[in-house]
């Protein structure tokens, strides 16, 4: 991708979304195509000065609605500047704008054949989707893909084609390897790949695709796990993933909640973390979950709600004596916070019976 062009971005953006509003597309690839023109101290790979003026031309004549013309100024351009995918693309355009199907596709192709980029490839997929040539503009993305294994937006931009055509184990694999390639997640990402899981619910393949997307999103939490914004930021994302897993998933489910709950500190979400909770508490009862809850209930005022947590971990079987009398004197503690003194000096010496160290450990008055 061309991080440093402000257009190329845009218009990678652009070219991801769903092609349902023709005249808004065609609107955006204008407004797209004149920002290319005035980006001339700072011009596309092989996109030589000597054609901007007839790009600025021809954007002044679409915008006339002088389309005949617009296609003619192009083509005089492309007889002495043959090697110039841009102009081939931009006379696409036009013929697009005219509702002239047929050549729309030889320029296309000739265009991505002299400048194999983003730009002019997802330009080109657009342009073939809303000219009703969907299975070309596949295509055209699957041959840009075989020679750029490591472009990141094109495989975003093929999942939604994939999934807007019901492939949905295709557009799994496209989603997952957008967002490994990609070191920052996105909204935009974490959003298809939660779109491509919801459509796989119901399929065999479910469990095995639910249980790769957690993993990875787990191992992404643990890579920012220094990190003051990307690692709750990340949580987050990945919580998006984990509540909407099929409860088949339980074993992966529990173990990345677990892991995650390792990384959490005061900067992360808080409602994430609580769903995160809330989803493995009601899978598999887990201490570290509850105790975790707990903290969360007593620092919003929940008291009771926490107490609840305490006592359902303390009744998990596999609790030492020792572990049981620490959770006991949290409880007691929450308790004289919740205004109810007498449940809590019944758990203090509760505690204290079944742990005598920690009365010695009391810190003085």
């Amino acid at each position: 991708m061309i991080r440093s062009n402000n257009c190329g971005k845009y218009l990678v953006d652009m070219s991801s979304r769903k092609m349902r509003r023709l005249p808004t597309l065609v609107s955006l690839v204008v407004l797209f195509l004149t920002q290319l023109t005035a980006q001339s101290t700072r011009p596309l790979e092989y996109l030589q000065q000597d054609v901007w003026p007839t790009l600025t031309k021809s954007n002044e004549l679409l915008h006339q609605g002088r389309f005949d013309d617009a296609i003619d100024l192009l083509t005089d351009s492309i007889r002495t500047n043959p090697q110039n995918g841009y102009l081939f693309l931009q006379r696409a355009f036009c013929h697009l704008k005219k509702e002239d199907k047929e050549p729309i596709l030889p320029d296309i192709k000739t265009a991505a054949a002299l400048v194999p980029n983003e730009y002019i490839v997802h330009n080109g997929v657009t342009m073939l989707e809303m000219n009703h040539q969907g299975d070309d503009a596949l295509k055209l993305i699957d041959e840009f893909i075989s020679k750029k294994a490591d472009s990141e937006s094109s495989y975003f931009l093929r999942s939604k084609m994939r999934l807007n055509r019901n492939d949905v184990e295709g557009a799994f694999d496209d989603i997952m390897r957008s967002v490994r390639l990609e070191p920052f997640l996105d909204d935009t990402r974490v959003r298809q790949l939660v779109n491509v899981l919801e459509r796989v619910k119901a399929r065999d393949l479910a469990t095995d695709r639910f249980a790769e997307a957690i993993e990875f999103l787990g191992s992404r939490c643990k890579q920012f796990a220094t990190e003051e914004y990307w690692k709750p930021y990340t949580l987050l994302m990945a919580n998006a993933v984990i509540v909407s897993a099929p409860t088949r998933c339980n074993d992966t489910l529990r173990k990345a909640i677990a892991d995650d709950i390792a990384l959490l500190d005061k900067r992360s979400d808080v409602m994430a973390v609580e769903e995160m909770l809330d989803k493995l508490t009601a899978t598999e009862p887990a201490i570290k979950a509850l105790s975790l809850r707990a903290d969360i209930q007593v620092s919003r005022g929940r008291y009771l709600e926490a107490i609840g947590d305490l006592t359902k971990a303390l009744e998990i079987s596999d609790l030492t004596q020792r572990e049981k009398a620490a959770l006991i004197l949290r409880r007691s503690k929450i308790y004289s916070l919740a205004s109810m003194p007498e449940k809590a000096a019944a758990d203090l010496e509760l505690a204290y019976s079944l742990d005598p160290d920690l009365k010695r450990q009391r810190p003085p008055k």
